[in-house]
């Protein structure tokens, strides 16, 4: 899309500084219960633990400094808001599922339906990728804690009551037409899938997963404290054990698939990151390597990818993308994939300790943080998937049917799969320095219904 295409300047990249050690060791002196006097000490080697296991105080603490390190960002979550007007282009009707079916007949029908398409016509022009819905009754709330700050109790009490309320009925109909918080895409009924060569495959073997990131469930405050309890108390929501479950039974034999691709997005990201922990823990290798995780705007705080041999991780694949402008991205996966792509992260692997140094060895240190996988960040703003990622990332045609390319397999010149990757001043040259992003992007061989084959 024209107005959403970014410039053809470098993308910095982030990968990995390879460690030249596993872990992180250091000696303690404790003391020997079989020992007297003065030198009744012994040396006991110890690991730091990684960053992402520290104390939940101690990781709120850091959530709260970043917070407000990036606190400017926060504006610019949805900048651009919208797009110059666009008319002309024909987009999908709005779902009718919030309105009960008993009474979904008749004259009702034709007034919901009315509403809706004039909706549509107002408001779709300026958002080809949908309508922001879930941030109505968030925004507003969020705008207004500014002036009610000084509000007496009995004032404030039944304004936030209120708000909770509010909140709660309006998402119902946003979310309505889910079950368990689920939903199952429908491509058969897509126009422009008709002519997808995967699709037309009879053994078409791939299970794909998207989940969702911050204000579609509750609005952007109550998934923000949600946040907080999965990152610093590593805590598993129920959304992230169904998500687990489901992904786990795409992985069983019995399904038969050669690959399971995942698409995290903002909070989306961060249960992710605790069900690969989850599957790390239960999968065998050959099981695991079927998994492909691309991510944007991702809340997470660590990605795990443990190496079998060499440079390769257990996982299939691993793929970010962050906007330098997003205050999610730069609260997650920009700040922490920086740390561990810093040139001089090897430096003083080794550091003594004494037994009442014992803090140090349970606290937490950004040597031993992980975030696997390569991240191409994009200095643009906003923090919405489909406006502010994927349409700078894989922007679409004139009539929203598929990605535009030069040529098959080639993408438009000036956009961002076109652009040369650097790495960032402070970080170690890259494997691929000055190569096309769409040359080491694997996301974008499944562009138009294409299919990669599954990694070895």
């Amino acid at each position: 899309m024209a107005n959403s295409r970014t410039s053809a300047g470098p993308v910095t990249v982030y990968q990995s500084v390879k460690k030249e050690q596993d872990r992180i060791t250091t000696t303690l002196e404790v003391p020997d219960s079989h020992t007297s006097g003065p030198k009744n000490t012994t040396t006991v080697q110890a690991t730091l633990p990684e960053y992402h296991v520290s104390p939940p105080w101690e990781l709120l603490w850091d959530d709260l400094n970043l917070f407000l390190k990036h606190f400017i960002l926060l504006a610019f979550i949805v900048d651009p808001l919208w797009y110059p007007r666009r008319d002309g282009t024909h987009f999908p009707a709005l779902s009718q599922a919030w309105v009960p079916r008993s009474i979904n007949w008749g004259f009702i029908q034709r007034a919901v339906t009315a509403a809706q398409h004039q909706y549509q016509t107002i408001v779709d022009p300026f958002f080809p990728s949908g309508e922001m819905d879930e941030l109505y009754p968030s925004l507003t709330f969020l705008c207004s804690l500014p002036f009610i700050a000084n509000l007496p109790f009995n004032v404030l009490l039944p304004y936030l009551v209120g708000f909770v309320v509010l909140n709660y009925l309006v998402c119902i109909p946003l979310n309505a037409g889910t079950l368990n918080g689920m939903l199952t895409s429908q491509h058969d009924r897509w126009e422009e899938a008709r002519h997808w060569d995967s699709l037309k495959n009879e053994d078409y073997r791939e299970k794909w997963f998207f989940q969702n990131g911050i204000s579609v469930g509750a609005g952007i405050v109550f998934d923000i404290l949600q946040c907080l309890l999965e990152r610093c108390f590593y805590f598993g929501t129920s959304d992230t054990r169904a998500c687990y479950s489901v992904i786990a039974a795409a992985l069983s034999p019995t399904e038969k698939n050669d690959k399971v691709v995942i698409i995290l997005h903002s909070q989306g990201g961060l249960q992710g990151s605790l069900i690969l922990d989850w599957l790390l823990s239960n999968y065998p290798r050959d099981v695991l390597n079927k998994i492909e995780i691309y991510t944007f705007g991702n809340a997470a705080n660590h990605f795990n990818n443990p190496r079998e041999s060499g440079d390769e991780g257990i996982i299939g694949h691993i793929e970010h993308y962050g906007n330098s402008g997003d205050f999610v991205a730069e609260w997650g996966v920009n700040h922490f994939k920086s740390l561990v792509a810093k040139a001089n992260l090897t430096r003083d692997l080794e550091r003594e300790a004494r037994s009442y140094d014992l803090g140090y060895i349970l606290g937490r240190d950004e040597r031993q943080n992980n975030f696997s996988g390569l991240l191409f960040k994009n200095e643009v703003t906003g923090h919405l998937l489909n406006q502010h990622y994927l349409d700078r990332i894989l922007p679409l045609n004139e009539s929203l049917t598929s990605v535009e390319e030069e040529s098959k397999g080639k993408p438009m010149p000036g956009s961002f799969m076109a652009s040369r990757m650097m790495s960032d001043q402070d970080s170690r040259r890259l494997d691929n320095e000055g190569a096309r992003v769409y040359q080491q992007s694997r996301l974008w061989q499944y562009i138009n219904g294409r299919s990669p084959p599954p990694k070895a």
